[in-house]
C-alpha cells in the first residue's frame, strides 16, 4: 500500500462516493456506476483496501442490492483498517450502519453511528444517518435532535432536511415537513424535486407553482417525463408504509388459504373406504345470499355428499359447499360423481369449482 498522499486520496474517495449517491438519488444510476468502478480501480491500483471494500459493496448496491453480502464486504475492509494499525475511519463506519438500516436492523446500525462518531463527534453523515435509524424504530423525537445536531455541524446538508421532513411528517406536522422539504430543494433541487414534488400533492398543493415560487426565474418549472416517473417509487413506499401491516396479514392469510387449497388437492383421502356415510353439508341455508351479511349473521349453505365403498358422490353443491366440504375432512379426490336435482343457484352455485 502506498501510504503518500493516501489523505488526499481518501477525500476524493468520499467526494466521488457522495457525487455517485446523488446522481443514483437523481434517477442517473448508470452515471453512478461509472464513477464507483472508476474509484475501484483507484483503490486496486493503490492498494487501499478498505475503500476497494466500500466500492465492491457499492456497486452491488446499485447493481442489484444484497444487503448482507454489502455488509460482509465492508467489514473485511474494516479489519483490514485494523490489521494495518490505521485510524479508525467514522466514514466507513457509519456508511456500514447504512447498510445495517437498510437490512431492516436499527438496532445495529445505531450501534456503528456510535462507533462512527467516537471517532468523529462532528460526522454530520453518522448524526443524520443515526437520526433516520431513530425514526425507523419510531423514536421520532430522538431523530430530530439528531438531525439538529447534523444540520448545525453542516447547515448544508440536503440530505438532512430531506429526511426531517420525512420525520416531521411521520410525527403528523405536513406544514413543517413542507418547509423542511422547501430547504433541501432550495440546495439541491435536482436531488430531491421528486420528493419536493409528492409532498406538495400530499398536501393538496400546486406543485408546479410552489416549484415556480422556489425558482421564478426558472423558464420551465414542470419536470421532464422522466422525472416525474421519479416519483411513482415514493408514492408506492409511503403506501407500503401505510398499508404494511394490514398487507402483512393478507399475505400471511393468502398463504394459509393456498396451504389449505393444496391439501384439498392433495390425492390422499382420509374417509374409511369401509365405511358408508351421508354428510348434510347444507347448514339449512336455501336463499341466495344476495346481500353480503357479517360472519356472525351469516347462515351458510352446501350440499350434500354420499360415501359408499370407497366412492364419494356429491349432491346438490350450493353456496359455500367446498368450505363446508374441506371442514368436514375430506378431499377432493372423494369425489367421483355429481348429482344436481334443479337448476337453482343455491343447488349448483359451486358445481363449476367441482369440475
Amino acid at each position: 500500500m502506498n501510504q503518500s498522499n493516501r489523505e488526499a486520496r481518501i477525500e476524493h474517495y468520499r467526494a466521488e462516493n457522495r457525487r455517485a449517491d446523488k446522481l443514483a438519488d437523481s434517477g442517473r444510476k448508470d452515471e453512478a456506476l461509472t464513477i464507483l468502478e472508476a474509484c475501484l480501480a483507484e483503490t486496486v491500483q493503490h492498494r487501499d483496501e478498505d475503500y476497494r471494500a466500500l466500492f465492491d459493496a457499492e456497486i452491488l448496491y446499485y447493481s442489484g442490492p444484497d444487503y448482507p453480502k454489502q455488509i460482509d464486504r465492508l467489514t473485511e475492509g474494516l479489519r483490514w483498517v485494523q490489521q494495518q494499525d490505521l485510524p479508525g475511519d467514522s466514514f466507513l463506519l457509519q456508511i456500514l450502519g447504512v447498510y445495517h438500516s437498510f437490512n431492516d436492523d436499527p438496532d445495529a446500525a445505531i450501534a456503528w453511528y456510535e462507533k462512527a462518531l467516537a471517532e468523529n463527534p462532528k460526522d454530520w453523515n453518522a448524526l443524520h444517518n443515526m437520526g433516520a435509524a431513530l425514526s425507523k424504530k419510531g423514536d421520532v423525537d430522538a431523530a430530530i435532535a439528531c438531525y439538529e445536531k447534523a444540520l448545525a455541524e453542516n447547515p448544508k446538508d440536503s440530505v438532512c432536511y430531506r429526511q426531517r421532513a420525512v420525520a416531521e411528517w411521520n410525527r403528523g406536522n405536513p406544514e413543517e415537513s413542507l418547509r423542511w422539504i422547501r430547504e433541501a430543494v432550495k440546495l439541491d433541487p435536482e436531488r430531491w424535486r421528486a420528493d419536493f414534488r409528492v409532498n406538495c400533492k400530499l398536501r393538496g398543493v400546486d406543485a408546479d407553482a410552489e416549484w415556480a415560487k422556489l425558482f421564478p426565474d426558472e423558464k420551465e418549472s414542470k419536470p421532464k417525463p422522466e422525472e416525474t416517473l421519479n416519483e411513482l417509487p415514493l408514492f408506492i413506499g409511503l403506501i407500503q408504509d401505510a398499508f404494511r401491516d394490514r398487507a402483512d396479514k393478507y399475505l400471511d392469510s393468502q398463504d394459509e388459504k393456498e396451504a389449505e387449497r393444496q391439501t384439498f388437492l392433495e390425492p390422499k383421502s382420509y374417509l374409511d373406504p369401509g365405511r358408508s356415510l351421508l354428510m348434510v353439508l347444507r347448514r339449512w341455508n336455501s336463499y341466495t345470499p344476495a346481500l353480503p351479511a357479517d360472519n356472525e349473521e351469516r347462515s351458510l349453505g352446501g350440499g350434500y355428499f354420499l360415501w359408499h365403498n370407497g366412492h364419494g358422490t356429491v349432491i346438490d353443491p350450493g353456496y359455500d359447499f367446498l368450505d363446508n366440504f374441506y371442514k368436514a375432512g375430506c378431499r377432493l379426490c372423494d369425489v367421483h360423481n355429481v348429482i344436481l336435482t334443479h337448476a337453482h343457484n343455491d343447488h349448483t352455485i359451486e358445481f363449476e369449482s367441482l369440475r
